[in-house]
């Protein structure tokens, strides 16, 4: 019994001493700063759990840690479907206005929204209804004292401003007819809106068609022009043609329409 505890003194000291040299070859011991592990509550299997412990601790932290840093590197990647969403929608609105054309008014745009979803061949009566509920409601909303050809003012100098509506079959017709009004003089711009569906009556049939519309913005005396370029070149043997006079629109797009 007092061997071994001689022997547990000993360790106990050894595990607290160091050994240094002193230059001519000597050596000497000396105790070290720290207390000897033993001599910690437990004795060395305390010291040794509770250094364990601590090193679980560190790592738990560690993990912590790093799933925050992913959770946020993935929260910065992630896309932003709302804002997503809104540049889509943005740009389908876009879209409507350049295709309906400018200087027509929200009220026309209506109106030929209207009247694409009802289906519009051959003059058939839903087109027709549309563009006069639109004049009718433009009508109602102007002072007494306006009337055609006195809101234009020196801009129209005179002349009546008229929005043409015209289908045709497909994309290429639509292009060679609204380049063909442009270079002659015929149209100031025409405006070429594709995807429209047609729904009509034909032969005693009821058909339906993909058509593009053409908005065509002239005077009034080029009309029986557009009338005519249309009928040589349309390839429907009734195409669809209507005209309607634009009662208000912005004085310098006016202007320039002349």
């Amino acid at each position: 019994m007092a061997k071994l505890l001689w022997l547990m003194t000993m360790a106990t000291m050894a595990m607290g001493m160091r050994s240094e040299g002193w230059g001519d070859g000597r050596r000497h011991v000396t105790l070290q700063p720290f207390p000897s592990p033993l001599r910690l509550r437990g004795g060395f299997f305390g010291w040794w759990n509770q250094q364990q412990q601590q090193q679980q601790q560190e790592m738990l932290i560690q993990q912590q840690q790093q799933q925050q840093q992913q959770q946020q590197q993935q929260a910065e990647d992630k896309p932003l479907h709302v804002h997503a969403v809104e540049y889509g929608l943005a740009g389908t609105m876009d879209g409507i206005r350049s295709g309906i054309g400018q200087g027509v008014g929200s009220e026309l745009a209506r109106a030929v929204t209207s009247a694409m979803q009802h289906g519009g061949h051959v003059g058939q009566l839903a087109f027709i209804h549309a563009v006069s509920a639109w004049r009718g409601r433009q009508r109602r909303s102007q002072c007494p004292a306006v009337r055609s050809g006195e809101e234009h003012g020196d801009a129209a100098a005179g002349r009546r401003s008229f929005v043409c509506f015209v289908t045709a079959p497909n994309e290429e017709v639509a292009t060679n007819l609204a380049r063909e009004l442009v270079a002659s003089g015929c149209a100031a711009c025409v405006n070429q809106v594709g995807g429209v569906t047609s729904t009509y009556m034909w032969e005693g049939k009821i058909q339906t068609d993909s058509e593009v519309l053409l908005i065509i913005k002239t005077v009034e005396e080029r009309i029986a022009d557009i009338q005519e370029k249309i009928k040589e070149t349309h390839p429907h043997s009734v195409p669809e043609f209507i005209a309607m006079d634009i009662s208000a629109g912005l004085p310098e797009y006016m202007q320039w329409l002349q």
